[in-house]
């Protein structure tokens, strides 16, 4: 994030991996289903990142001055600019401020044609005056929100934005200015935003509520000033690099400002001047006058005039221009008026929360809201916050600039990521989308190179709920240990490096004693490879995944497609210890699981004939595992107990119970089902960023690990909808 005055090329800063989700939306088909004519479909829901995410962001919080000097003058390309004066005769002010003009111009010529590398570890090119809102050692991530690194910007980054200044009205007080950064924006990958019709995207969410402001700039004074004073009308003061004049309509309930204000002061000695409003010439002449009001008339350079009568310590806008009428007098020999001549009006009320208005309309600046502390009488602060000013307008996408909408000097800009979304060769793709109407399924590449499409999710009319299955004949995908696999079941053993997605091709289970004719052949879904278990004894075998070693047990005697097998993994001890939800590792680094409910009778949680009561849970953290410690005070099969997880007591016969344990960024939930699904059983849920228990399945994505040594998660998940 960068606050940045004029503009930018932005370099790359590379920082970690981040995978680019490419998402495609279910579309409602007709399906001819039993029962008569149905619609069903999925919809796809990107929960987002559990906490944030390891792509660092090269984008830019800017401030852009409200004029483009030094431009045209100066450019990245380089100088077109001669300055003339009256050589040897001119005057020696002329001389000093010729000196002053070319010293300016060769600055800013030098730094906007100064040169960055983009890349790993490189700062974007920035031109003019920028902040970063981010350091070399410490950078913003998805899901960070923008006062995460930096929350206050001071003159120190930005100087001239935000010098400091002195006003002399009633007083004579100095001023310094911040802009201090709202906790609420956040940086996310969301869709519907900022409008509802807008597919997922990288932005900043802002918020249209004043307590989310995005950010708030304010001016502090070094003792209380009378706004409202008359020695304070008039005055000219500079906010945020905006000139503005004290409007004498100034009053104990609103502080009234000119934009880009001249003064003039006229009589019928001297009756017009000539001013500068925004770039165009216009000729302001005195008409007439009297002691309460003067009658002024405005001509711009195409010639066409108007001309109205403004009272004292009032303004109008006239042929485009607001005018302000200070002072009016009449005497017998003369007539006079002191005018202000500005762009444009801005109110900023004393009465705290309230909207700035602009123009002689009052129109309201939606999004904004005001305080001055002590009042315009005793002015010691003045705040101006900015929050989204609607729900079609609550977040800055990559590419866009939210510019301020009270001094117009600087601007919100999300330049874009670190490693642009679009950038092929740094990034990798994970594709979530709809597979018919009733499944969902992910195309990605292993760490081998090797890619496949697997669909890992069929919505189910009958008993209406969604599970994780591959296809329609209900092939699990099982993500826990030892569970009991059939033919053409899928199963994710090993973890990271080792991670691999077996198919269950063929379980044969001779009627005779022994082992003659008993097979178990394993295919990985990626590579295509067989394995052929090695069977050690009736029932018993092993099988090599990835370089290491599984036990496999197997039985069953009707038909092979009743025919059930179990894999014991390597990376759990013991009879008590088990894996769940193991990871696969992408091309990319990152790290990849399946999700769903688990039901685990902790008593006897692998089936087996001993009766072996859980002891521990390995879930994967993006670096290996985390060991959650289970512990039951009855593991006799009938009895439901107390269990102790990481530490935490669960009641298991009681259905309202609920205990937490934290897997690096993660939490997971283990709630008591009371029985209803198994003797001392608790149902184990990931829990989504809003404190809820994510009850579909999901895809889980661990990122590398990023500056601060996390290992950061994403969480895909699906709901049903017709």
């Amino acid at each position: 994030m960068i606050l940045n005055k004029h503009q930018y090329h932005g370099g790359l800063l590379n920082q970690g991996n981040l995978l680019k989700e490419v998402f495609h939306h279910g579309i409602a088909k007709k399906n001819k289903m039993k029962g008569g004519l149905k619609k069903m479909r999925f919809s796809f829901k990107k929960i987002g990142s559990i906490l944030a995410s390891t792509a660092m962001l090269s984008s830019t919080i800017a401030l852009a001055a409200a004029a483009n000097f030094p431009a045209p003058f100066v450019t990245d390309a380089g100088a077109d600019v001669a300055i003339v004066h009256g050589g040897a005769n001119a005057a020696y002010t002329d001389l000093v401020a010729v000196t002053d003009i070319s010293s300016y111009l060769s600055t800013e010529l030098a730094r906007k044609t100064a040169t960055g590398t983009g890349g790993s570890g490189a700062t974007p090119t920035i031109t003019g005056e920028a902040a970063p809102l981010f350091s070399s050692g410490t950078k913003l991530y998805i899901n960070d929100t923008l006062n995460t690194v930096k929350s206050v910007v001071t003159k120190g980054d930005l100087p001239t934005v935000l010098k400091d200044g002195s006003f002399s009205g009633n007083v004579d007080a100095s001023y310094t200015q911040t802009i201090d950064i709202g906790s609420n924006p956040q940086i996310i990958f969301a869709g519907k935003q900022p409008t509802s019709d807008l597919d997922p995207q990288f932005l900043i969410q802002t918020s249209t509520s004043s307590a989310n402001y995005i950010y708030n700039a304010s001016l502090t004074f070094s003792k209380a000033v009378n706004l409202s004073h008359p020695d304070s009308e008039g005055q000219d003061i500079t906010m945020f690099g905006q000139k503005f004049t004290i409007a004498s309509a100034t009053s104990e309930t609103e502080l009234v400002l000119l934009k880009t204000a001249e003064k003039v002061a006229l009589s019928n000695e001297d009756p017009s001047a000539e001013v500068t409003i925004s770039g165009k010439t216009y000729t302001i002449e005195l008409v007439s006058a009297s002691d309460t009001a003067a009658t002024v008339k405005v001509t711009d350079s195409d010639g066409k005039s108007e001309t109205k009568e403004v009272s004292e310590n009032a303004s109008k806008k006239i042929n485009g221009v607001t005018i302000a009428v200070t002072n009016a007098d009449e005497t017998n020999l003369k007539l006079s008026a002191s005018i202000i001549a500005g762009a444009e009006k801005v109110k900023i009320s004393a009465t705290q929360g309230s909207s700035v208005t602009i123009g002689e309309e009052d129109t309201v600046v939606d999004g904004t809201s005001t305080t001055i502390t002590g009042g315009t009488t005793a002015a010691t602060k003045i705040v101006v916050s900015v929050r989204a000013p609607n729900s079609d307008k609550d977040g800055v996408i990559i590419g866009s600039s939210l510019k301020d909408p009270v001094f117009g000097s600087f601007k919100l800009d999300f330049a874009g990521l670190s490693i642009k979304d679009d950038d092929a060769t740094a990034r990798e793709d994970i594709k979530v989308r709809y597979n018919g109407d009733d499944k969902m399924e992910v195309t990605f590449t292993n760490k081998d190179g090797k890619t496949a499409t697997i669909p890992y999710a069929k919505n189910w009319t009958t008993p209406g709920q969604i599970e994780l299955q591959r296809d329609s004949d209900g092939h699990n995908i099982t993500v826990f240990e030892k569970q009991n696999l059939f033919k053409d079941d899928y199963v994710v053993v090993g973890n990271e490096e080792s991670g691999r997605l077996i198919r269950i091709s063929q379980i044969s289970n001779s009627t005779t004693a022994g082992t003659s004719g008993d097979k178990v052949t394993l295919i990985d879904v990626f590579s295509g490879d067989t394995i052929e278990a090695t069977i050690t004894s009736d029932g018993v075998g092993t099988a090599s995944i990835g370089g290491k070693v599984y036990d496999v047990k197997y039985n069953g005697t009707s038909s092979e497609s009743s025919n059930w097998a179990t894999l014991g993994y390597p990376d759990s001890s013991g009879t008590g210890a088990a894996v769940a939800f193991p990871t696969i590792q992408t091309k990319g680094g990152a790290k990849l699981a399946f999700y769903e409910p688990l039901n685990l009778t902790l008593s006897n949680w692998d089936g087996d004939i001993g009766v072996n009561a859980l002891t521990s849970l390995k879930f994967p953290d993006g670096d290996g595992y985390t060991d959650v410690s289970v512990t039951t005070t009855s593991e006799a099969q009938g009895t439901n107990g107390i269990a102790t997880i990481g530490g935490s007591v669960l009641n298991l016969s009681i259905t309202t119970g609920s205990v937490t344990a934290t897997v690096g960024v993660l939490t997971y939930n283990f709630t008591s089902e009371g029985g209803g699904v198994g003797l001392n059983s608790t149902v184990v849920y990931l829990k989504a960023p809003d404190g809820a228990n994510i009850r579909t399945p999901a895809i889980i994505v661990f990122e590398e690990k990023d500056d601060n040594s996390l290992y950061q998660a994403l969480v895909i998940t699906i709901e049903s909808g017709g």
